[in-house]
């Protein structure tokens, strides 16, 4: 690792459809993305109580200031909008069939999903599967399940869910970013233009009838034709054919060449001790945190042929809150990139909103 802050090289490879998380890819080399679909499910209904809010949530994920390379061999992105998790969407009433056990607010109230031209009561998801190869906290892989969310009228890509294979990795992420990181097998190969990427839980996933209990995420992406590189040009954007000029926003021209900065952003949270509103049924902390991942040199490629799948779970129950309805592209990316702990920022303090109110 070079420079003042984390630098590195990351391959990712990743998908967006209908009913996925869209989410920036950090590393060095990025092997690929999909974007999918998804229904309203999953988000923070307004009307649920702080209460609710603030029970320990299933997924958590922090990051410190770290440089990777990456490897990823795919990134999978939906449009159906994540639902209230834990509440019927069009009567408002509990759903505990279906939401039983669930982290009742994977996207807080806080935050808007994005209405989609033409595709309403659907929101974007991103699927990406990373490798980084070079890293302070030593090399690993990474499944990023992202979704594009607006807070007060600045996109980020939030993570309601994220997996890793290194320890150091976990604790670095859910300690100062909020990331709700778990360990999982990740598995990328790639066989010549064709990324194929796998993950499971293995022993930690309660043992089914179906033989691959263990799975929770798969994806295919065969690399196809160059759409621009990193960095961006300093005097025109590239332009882009459709559904990439919607799946990958480019910043306008500056007069300089610039980095792809991605903005993420997720939910710390650290439960209180004791009984009462500020011990373990509520949060001492309880954070939206801003991370922008810089991609400081990269090619980016179009994902020709993507598909993904995710499997059903009662651990981890992504399939369930965010379904996908189908996939709108795919992509994949291969350079270097960086965070630094100075960028982060508190976007905000949800306990002194609440308070506030």
């Amino acid at each position: 690792m070079r420079g003042t802050g984390p630098l590195g090289e990351v391959d990712a490879v990743g998908a967006r459809g209908a009913a996925c998380w869209p989410e920036p890819i950090r590393g060095g080399d990025v092997g690929g993305g999909v974007r999918c679909l998804v229904d309203e499910q999953g988000v923070d209904d307004p009307e649920v109580n702080q209460d609710e809010r603030d029970r320990p949530p299933r997924l958590h994920r922090n990051e410190q200031e770290v440089g990777h390379r990456l490897d990823a061999d795919d990134h999978d992105s939906c449009p159906p909008r994540p639902r209230r998790a834990g509440h019927d969407s069009e009567t408002g009433g509990q759903d505990d069939d279906a939401y039983e056990d669930v982290d009742p607010t994977p996207i807080p109230k806080e935050l808007e999903i994005p209405e989609i031209p033409g595709l309403h009561g659907q929101a974007l998801a991103n699927l990406v599967f990373a490798k980084y190869r070079e890293c302070d906290l030593g090399p690993y892989m990474e499944v990023i399940v992202s979704i594009p969310v607006l807070h007060h009228g600045q996109v980020f890509g939030y993570i309601p869910a994220i997996y890793v294979d290194n320890d150091a990795a976990l604790l670095a992420g859910r300690e100062l970013g909020g990331y709700p990181k778990k360990m999982a097998q990740i598995t990328m190969r790639n066989y010549g233009d064709l990324f194929l990427s796998h993950m499971a839980r293995g022993s930690i996933q309660q043992k089914t009838a179906d033989p691959n209990f263990s799975d929770l995420a798969s994806s295919m992406v065969t690399k196809g034709s160059k759409l621009f590189s990193v960095p961006l040009p300093a005097e025109s954007a590239p332009e882009l054919p459709p559904p990439y000029d919607q799946l990958l926003p480019l910043p306008p021209p500056t007069g300089e060449p610039q980095d792809l900065v991605l903005p993420t952003m997720a939910l710390r949270r650290v439960p209180g001790i004791g009984s009462g509103p500020d011990g373990a049924a509520g949060a001492e902390v309880l954070q939206l945190v801003g991370t922008p991942w810089h991609v400081t040199k990269a090619e980016v490629y179009a994902g020709d042929a993507a598909s993904m799948e995710l499997h059903t779970s009662a651990e981890d129950p992504i399939a369930e809150v965010l379904p996908c309805n189908m996939v709108l592209g795919a992509y994949v990316i291969r350079g270097d990139m960086y965070t630094k702990s100075d960028e982060w920022v508190l976007i905000e303090d949800l306990r002194e909103t609440s308070a506030g109110r």
